[in-house]
């Protein structure tokens, strides 16, 4: 079964902000994200079976070697998504000029259209237990920020995620850029659209 782009771009507005992400399977990994693929394959060889690996599977300096600051560690224990928290913050994310949101829960997060998708796409990946890749553009004040993401979810017990490891590359997404000058990103072919005034 194949899809179109029509069938996988999730976008979440507000007033002239929005969040679009591109949802494709890991498997679908692109070129310019390889250490991603590398985050993956190490996730996967960490695997016991059907069972999650857990932080603990993981050895912090090889984690921080390979990612090089461009990941997040969410702890997923709160009841809602809005009370996960970001325990880790990677350190070279360019996010807000450099900013540090280690402690920071996701409904505290101040950009709302990027906040809400993270909500959603957290809550999937803690639901499923499904690691997820995405190419996201999000604009937040006119202000354009893009980049490929790997969601992979972790278990202390195997089973349920209490931890999602995030894994960022910041980069321009083609797929999600305007065909025409005056369009907006991610405007054609969308699934999902969300209205917040």
């Amino acid at each position: 079964m194949s899809f179109g782009l029509e069938d996988v771009v999730a976008t979440i507005r507000h007033r002239s902000d929005f969040s679009s992400r591109l949802c494709l399977a890991p498997m679908e990994l692109r070129v310019e994200d390889d250490w991603i693929g590398r985050l993956l394959a190490l996730w996967e060889g960490r695997r016991k079976g059907a069972r999650l690996p857990s932080r603990a599977d993981f050895d912090s300096v090889e984690l921080m070697a390979m990612s090089r600051g461009r990941s997040h560690i969410v702890d997923t224990t709160a009841d809602q998504p809005t009370g996960y928290f970001f325990r880790l913050w990677g350190s070279t994310v360019s996010l807000d000029r450099g900013a540090d949101y280690t402690k920071v829960r996701l409904g505290g997060m101040p950009h709302t259209t990027m906040r809400d998708a993270a909500i959603e796409d957290y809550a999937d990946v803690v639901a499923t237990g499904v690691p997820a890749y995405q190419l996201v553009c999000h604009v937040q004040g006119f202000m354009p920020y893009s980049y490929a993401r790997l969601l992979l979810p972790l278990a202390s017990n195997g089973r349920q995620v209490d931890q999602v490891l995030v894994s960022i590359n910041e980069r321009d997404i083609p797929e999600l850029m305007p065909a025409q000058p005056d369009q907006t990103f991610g405007e054609p072919n969308l699934r999902l659209v969300r209205d917040r005034h």
